[in-house]
């Protein structure tokens, strides 16, 4: 029989733990809306060294907490690529449709809208970008996915920051709105 209180006691106290626990999430406020913003124009390391390429961002995205797309994204992102050996510059030019950010570090996905003529089958097809904007004792670092069909790479998705930035920068912000 005593064995059996301990239980019921036990039982009561998980359950009004519980109730408790519940009734503060329900109480407590709404986290509100954040503005991702990531910004900037930098020169990336490539492997070949005599190769250019570069990335000019203006990216935005509207984002609520526990969603895992933004409510709304806008901006653009131009890529060029300069290879030394054929002495041409290649570009694409995206429309922003994702932008998530956390401290330094931030994703940017964008659908290919415009590029040069010989990369045309790009168009329509999401590009992944992962920024770094550098700071305590590291540099600033930015890779991208390359031209991925938008159904088969989700936004906002991308390899890790690999390569450094070796002029420029970009500048990443997250602040609460409304």
């Amino acid at each position: 029989m005593h064995r059996s209180t301990r239980v019921l006691g036990v039982s009561i106290a998980v359950t009004a733990l519980a109730l408790t626990a519940g009734s503060a999430q329900a109480a407590s406020p709404e986290l509100p809306k954040r503005e991702v913003s990531v910004t900037g124009n930098a020169r990336l390391e490539y492997f070949t060294k005599a190769d250019d390429v570069r990335i000019k961002l203006d990216a935005h995205a509207l984002r609520v907490p526990g969603q895992p797309e933004p409510e709304r994204a806008w901006g653009t992102v131009r890529l060029s690529h300069y290879f030394a050996k054929e002495n041409i510059t290649l570009w694409a030019l995206g429309e922003v449709d994702c932008a998530s950010a956390g401290g330094r570090s931030a994703t940017v996905s964008v659908i290919v809208k415009d590029t040069h003529e010989q990369i045309a089958d790009w168009r329509g097809k999401r590009i992944g970008f992962s920024l770094h904007s550098g700071g305590g004792g590291e540099p600033a670092r930015g890779w991208t996915t390359g031209p991925v069909d938008a159904d088969k790479l989700p936004k906002c998705l991308a390899p890790a920051p690999e390569q450094r930035v070796l002029s420029g920068g970009f500048r990443i912000s997250s602040r609460p709105v409304g």
